[in-house]
């Protein structure tokens, strides 16, 4: 009797559909936690920060309330585990990844941009800083151990996208000119070899940036966006976006006026902000997309904020304000705010929480921030941030 019962208990429960856990929310939730217990940790050295709301911002609540929406990731545990590298940054060829107390030398001029993923951190480097063009652009991946492993790509003029969660580098080009078929490539950086192409000859622009978020790449094509199952070869059109800026089922939207960060799924708005006029304004995602920078450029703040920068917890709408221009700042492999001062000190913060704590890094070779006199031997490059156009 019981035999026969668990068959049909087991029958019965073959015949329900399931929809596939929302992966990239929940290993994005599990990133924001963990962030969330860090910073109540801190205590010493901890520096209290006021939340404030930011330039006219209306805020609404980034919550999932998708119900049954398809699931965008389809990595539900790559890099869920991977160790937090700290606030990252480079001095001339030397990365520092000061969460795992490593100082790796990267056997080239300079440093260019890094990148996240799930076996460390993969290196863009070159002749020069130059965050565009300057000539070829050469790879390293910095293991958590401090191991640098010179990749065999190579590219010029190309810009790339990691998803911090897996240990994938993806990129777009155009191997016959800009009239011929866009192909996009997928490496993996564990092994240095090229896991898959997929031509896209639905991209008609000849310039085609993209992001990678779970199994999804999302391809710039003009005023609309591919969305690219790489696995499955398969290319469509998104319904809801403009910006293929895409990270933890997020994406950055409204450039200019009504800069705005929504939900990659629905489409709805999870921050807005309304500024004026004369402003031209832009948030930045941290790299698990839970967190985001506004970046104003208008006469009362310069250039990516002047005096200040004022950053977002994506799910709640909590606001954090912190000294300095936007672009003074960088995202480490956590999603957590941070800043390096030319003294050497390193000032990291966690958004959700508004705490912040200073440390010495004891840098051999001090940063100088100012553009006119740095060179490439102390020039500053911070991790998390896209340098590429």
């Amino acid at each position: 009797m019981t035999e026969r019962l668990t068959a049909l208990m087991t029958a019965e429960a073959d015949l329900l559909d399931v929809p596939p856990a929302p992966t990239a929310t929940v290993l994005t939730r599990g990133r924001t936690l963990r962030r969330r217990r860090r910073g109540a940790r801190l205590g010493t050295g901890l520096v209290a920060l006021a939340l404030v709301a930011g330039v006219g911002l209306a805020v609404t609540s980034g919550s999932d309330d998708r119900g049954d929406a398809l699931d965008p990731s389809g990595s539900p545990s790559a890099g869920a585990d991977a160790p937090d590298l700290g606030a990252v940054f480079a001095i001339g060829p030397d990365v520092h990844l000061t969460g795992v107390d490593v100082v790796a030398d990267i056997d080239d001029v300079t440093v260019k941009s890094m990148y996240y993923t799930s076996a460390g951190v993969l290196v863009r480097h070159g002749d020069n800083s130059y965050s565009d063009g300057g000539g070829p652009q050469r790879f390293s991946l910095v293991g958590t151990d401090g191991v640098v492993t010179p990749l065999a790509l190579v590219t010029e003029g190309i810009v790339h996208a990691t998803d911090p969660s897996q240990p994938y580098v993806v990129y777009v080009d155009r191997p016959d000119g800009l009239d011929g078929v866009a192909v996009l490539h997928v490496r993996d950086v564990t092994t240095d070899s090229e896991v898959a192409t997929v031509d896209l000859p639905e991209a008609t622009e000849g310039y085609s940036p993209a992001s990678l978020d779970g199994d999804t790449v999302y391809v710039r094509n003009g005023s609309s966006v591919l969305t690219v199952d790489w696995r499955e070869a398969t290319v469509g059109t998104s319904d809801t976006l403009t910006s293929e800026v895409v990270a933890g089922g997020h994406a950055i939207e409204g450039y200019g006026e009504d800069p705005t960060v929504v939900d990659v799924a629905t489409g709805r708005t999870l921050l807005s902000a309304d500024l004026n006029p004369d402003a031209y304004g832009y948030f930045s995602l941290s790299p698990d997309g839970a967190s985001a920078v506004l970046f104003v450029d208008d006469d009362t703040f310069g250039s990516g904020g002047a005096s200040e920068t004022t950053a977002y917890d994506v799910e709640t709408g909590a606001t954090l304000t912190v000294p300095g221009a936007s672009y003074d700042y960088g995202w480490t492999s956590a999603g957590d705010l941070f800043r390096v001062s030319e003294p050497g000190i390193v000032t990291t913060c966690v958004v959700s929480t508004g705490e912040c704590a200073e440390t010495d890094a004891k840098l051999d070779v001090l940063p100088d921030t100012n553009y006119r006199t740095r060179t490439v031997e102390d020039d500053l490059v911070l991790g998390g941030v896209t340098r590429e156009s």
